[in-house]
């Protein structure tokens, strides 16, 4: 029998999903977060892996991402196991390189017959190499050198698009969700929120540290609003986005010249 590794932050679904593996003669571990069920996959080997796409540190294509880079869980087949049942949800959950795609309203034998499936398919894989284990440390560095890699391909996308821009004709978040950029930001681990007060108030935990920056396409630009000490500077969103790539206040025309778009 296998050993599958389950994660989802409900300790209801987790708890069902254990019952019917088990109930099948699987052995069963479980993550109550993305960042754990990297981990544990280090270090516990399993034959394959489950994860839900909602959860806290790392989501699931996050960690999706991350067991598909790694040599040592490269080979390990990825079920994405969520209440996301639209065809572009499918499609990123397959584009981060889970192996199957399932929705929790499936009956619970689904789920223990495609694990059978799975493994009654799955090829010997091959021995994972020595010290093939990861600590939280070294797992959040692997992740934020992969982020990193992702959003700055994001950000050179979204620049493409934004040089392309020629006249305002409907909100920006419209438009830019048009154009498939909240789909980009989101494969590449960002958030993309609704708009609404928090960074732009310095509310919910989002707020400049004294002595810290911040480029802005929208806030207004006076001392103090986005946290004590902090200072705001309003840019265009090319600029803002030039910003992000260099961490640091930068101009937008070279990457976008790099980039291949014209302004």
């Amino acid at each position: 029998m296998a050993k599958v590794l389950v994660a989802d932050d409900s300790p209801l679904v987790l708890r069902l999903v254990e019952k019917v593996l088990q109930a099948a003669g699987h052995t069963v571990v479980t993550a109550r977060d993305g960042l754990e069920a990297v981990e544990k996959a280090f270090a516990e080997d399993p034959t394959l892996v489950i994860l839900d796409v909602n959860m806290p540190r790392l989501n699931g294509y996050q960690a999706c991402r991350l067991l598909r880079h790694e040599p040592a869980t490269r080979g390990v087949p990825v079920v994405i196991l969520t209440t996301k049942d639209q065809p572009r949800d499918r499609f990123w959950g397959l584009e981060t390189g889970a192996d199957y795609y399932l929705t929790k309203d499936a009956e619970p034998t689904r789920i223990a017959e495609l694990v059978q499936n799975i493994v009654s398919g799955d090829s010997a894989r091959p021995p994972r190499s020595a010290g093939a284990t990861g600590t939280t440390v070294d797992v959040m560095a692997r992740v934020n050198e992969l982020l990193d890699r992702k959003r700055r391909m994001a950000l050179t996308v979204a620049l493409r698009l934004l040089a392309r821009r020629r006249r305002p004709v409907e909100p920006a978040a419209v438009e830019a969700e048009r154009e498939g950029l909240h789909e980009v930001f989101r494969a590449a681990g960002a958030d993309w929120r609704e708009a609404g007060c928090s960074m732009c108030i310095a509310m919910n935990g989002d707020q400049l540290a004294p002595g810290q920056y911040a480029v802005s396409t929208s806030n207004r630009n006076f001392e103090g609003r986005q946290g004590t000490g902090g200072r705001t500077f309003l840019a265009s969103p090319l600029t803002a986005a030039a910003s992000a790539l260099a961490g640091r206040i930068a101009d937008a025309r070279p990457l976008v010249e790099r980039a291949g778009a014209v302004v």
